[in-house]
């Protein structure tokens, strides 16, 4: 996929906030952060999984989610792109960051990726423990900030979204 946009800035400044796209964010007290940065309708689930992830855990969230009644894919920006402030702040002031992300595909497996090789354990073993099939995914940096990457393919839930 190419994106419409070369960077967030870019994206900011063409499109509206309310009518195309939303942020949504919510603080909390441990240094983690989950995020959604294709949410919404642009990778669809993806808002409510770490939505859903963050509240469990009493994690800090952040979403971008594309609101738009059709074309949200040319809201995607490409992690490595995505220079929206709030974002990086809250990652800023988080120890470790997990971004959960979509994919097509006709399999129920979730990929992961990072330098965090603990951190990937942890969660490569509380998946398998619910029958999730956990493969590896290359990195994605921003910049020099490491974040944790989850793909969720087909679906499936890791955690009761009601």
């Amino acid at each position: 996929m190419v994106d419409k946009y070369r960077s967030m800035g870019e994206l900011l400044t063409k499109t509206k906030q309310g009518d195309d796209w939303d942020i949504v964010t919510r603080e909390a007290t441990k240094p983690v952060i989950i995020t959604a940065v294709h949410g919404g309708a642009i990778e669809r689930g993806t808002s409510e999984l770490a939505d859903c992830l963050s509240d469990l855990g009493d994690y800090k969230y952040y979403t971008f989610k594309g609101v738009r009644k059709n074309k949200n894919h040319e809201l995607h920006v490409t992690s490595r792109h995505f220079d929206e402030p709030k974002l990086h702040q809250m990652i800023e002031d988080s120890q470790f960051a997990v971004s959960i992300h979509g994919c097509m595909g006709d399999k129920s497996e979730v990929y992961i990726g990072g330098r965090d090789l603990e951190l990937i354990a942890s969660i490569k073993n509380e998946l398998a423990d619910i029958n999730i099939i956990v493969k590896m995914h290359q990195v994605i940096y921003l910049d020099s900030i490491e974040i944790t990457l989850l793909t969720v393919v087909s679906g499936r839930q890791a955690c009761n979204l009601n």
